[in-house]
């Protein structure tokens, strides 16, 4: 943004098609908002996909699938796995080594070959399902390097953004339902692999030209956002400290505070707010909330470093970011390590809901799957409510937001342990499940993009994912317990553990970011 004597506001705007500055390619960037709805386009169609996971049971057994449900909790958990797991690897891919276009082409390539696998192989066996899977498990991590396509917009709507891109996330995990209505009209033989053949492997094409379109559309690093006179920066990893700052005509530096740009006083300057031909110019509040944010991570840092004598000094250093500071700095800070602890701790009942919400339902009289088929339809609609939910974070805090996660989760494990409700009421723990599912995921990426930044984003959300997937192998006692006949006390224990864990970092993590808004007032 410019006035009129050129001098550049705190608070950036969208990017626009101007030509790229980067080496690699000559049109990477792209209109943002036809990244965005291509983003959204190709998370829900290829990266949630293991999560329509009790619509797969139903065709194989439909198939004549001789698996217990123990056996088949193997395959979910193994699909499961590489869902969360796998993005650790591609956001490491995305950030060190073959950029957002290359690894997302990759992981859509991924669930395609998958979904093949899918189609033809045996519905009793093991190693094949669980093989087909792991690949389809794989396509996730393209919504991990299409994330990022946020940084585009201002930061006010960027927990919108993120937020809606999780509840594409979910949208995907209505693919299987939809698949099973395809091969009935395309007419299966009923009789093994005829229900699924015809329906995956075309499914299977339609990724295949997603990946193609990622190949033309995506930029070949990290997106790219205009800066000063059309110029492009590209948020890049091995920035060195020379590259954050950029010394004007103006006498005016800018620098990197967080995704964006904004400016400030050069050496020749007086540090005043009013800045350029005697106009004001005032610091946004974006980058004051950014300011304070970047200070609390040097603040701890500092307090935790016996060697550091410059103690609180980062509080009054406003051109700090979150993106300069060395990731492993933020790898070991009090407020990641307790926003993982918080994400591992809730994924677990939420990976075993969908593992046993089939045989469940079925326990309760749902014998035709009409509930499997209203879940998984209330799965997806609660992409509906993603960008209130993401509106929420960015109005009334991430605390508020986890917060809400948190006991939507509990509602939906505490609905499902009881077994005097009708199956009608049940629906009800289901919207919950949904909804609670994309906010928990949702609020997580926000996180990790509005207070982290984006440059290390791939890695730090990653990690998190790695971390989470390594915890969520509890799923498969809980599942294993819940298929002998223990449900009730597993969904009873989850629920009450999912409150007790849980709401404490939220009410931190509000607290921090109350005292922080002070500091930027």
């Amino acid at each position: 943004s410019y006035d009129s004597t050129n001098t550049m506001a705190a608070t950036p705007s969208l990017s626009s098609s101007s030509p790229c500055s980067c080496s690699c390619c000559s049109t990477c960037t792209k209109n943002p908002y036809l990244l965005y709805l291509f983003s959204f386009i190709a998370v829900s169609l290829s990266s949630g996909l293991v999560y329509g996971f009790p619509h797969l049971r139903n065709t194989l057994y439909s198939d004549g699938s001789t698996l217990t449900e123990s056996e088949l909790g193997i395959v979910y958990t193994v699909g499961a796995w590489t869902v969360q797991g796998g993005r650790f690897f591609s956001g490491i891919a995305r950030d060190k080594f073959l950029g957002t276009r290359y690894t997302a082409v990759g992981c859509i390539t991924c669930a395609a070959l998958g979904i093949i696998g899918l189609a033809f192989c045996s519905p009793s066996s093991i190693p094949a399902l669980s093989i087909s899977f792991f690949f389809v498990g794989l396509g996730s991590g393209g919504q991990l390097c299409l994330q990022p396509v946020a940084s585009l917009f201002e930061e006010s709507w960027q927990g919108t953004i993120l937020a809606s891109l999780s509840g594409a996330f979910q949208v995907s995990g209505l693919v299987f339902l939809v698949l099973v209505q395809v091969a009935k009209t395309g007419g299966g033989d009923g009789n093994g692999n005829g229900t699924r053949t015809m329906g995956y492997f075309s499914f299977a094409i339609i990724l295949f030209g997603l990946a193609l379109c990622a190949l033309f559309l995506l930029p070949r690093h990290q997106f790219i956002k205009t800066n000063v006179g059309g110029r492009q920066e590209e948020l890049n990893n091995n920035s060195s400290d020379s590259n954050n700052i950029d010394n004007t005509n103006d006498g005016i530096i800018q620098t990197k505070l967080g995704h964006c740009n904004v400016v400030s006083a050069g050496p020749n300057e007086d540090k005043d707010p009013t800045i350029g031909n005697g106009d004001d110019h005032e610091i946004s509040p974006t980058d004051s909330k950014r300011a304070a944010i970047t200070s609390s991570l040097i603040i701890e840092e500092n307090e935790n470093n016996a060697d550091s004598e410059k103690g609180n000094e980062g509080v009054e250093d406003n051109n700090d970011s979150s993106e300069n500071i060395p990731i492993f700095q933020l790898l070991k800070s009090t407020e990641y390590v307790l926003l993982v602890s918080w994400f591992s701790i809730l994924l677990i009942p939420l990976q075993y809901y969908i593992g046993t919400i089939g045989f469940q339902l079925e326990r309760k009289g749902d014998s035709d799957g009409t509930y499997i088929n209203w879940f998984s339809i209330f799965y997806a609609l609660s992409a509906i409510l993603s960008p209130a939910l993401g509106k929420i974070g960015d109005t009334f805090g991430l605390g508020c937001s986890q917060f809400i996660a948190t006991a939507l989760t509990a509602v939906s494990l505490l609905t499902l342990s009881s077994s005097q409700m009708s199956l009608n009421s049940h629906l009800i723990g289901m919207a919950c499940y949904g909804i609670g599912r994309m906010t928990v995921f949702g609020m997580f990426f926000t996180n990790v993009g509005k207070r982290f930044g984006y440059t290390h984003y791939g890695s730090l959300a990653g990690l998190g994912l790695l971390v989470s997937a390594i915890f969520s192998l509890l799923q498969y006692p809980l599942i294993d317990i819940a298929a002998r006949g223990s449900e009730y006390e597993v969904n009873l224990i989850c629920g009450c553990a999912t409150l007790i864990l849980g709401v404490p970092y939220c009410v931190w993590l509000g607290l921090r970011e109350r005292s922080e808004k002070k500091v930027s007032a």
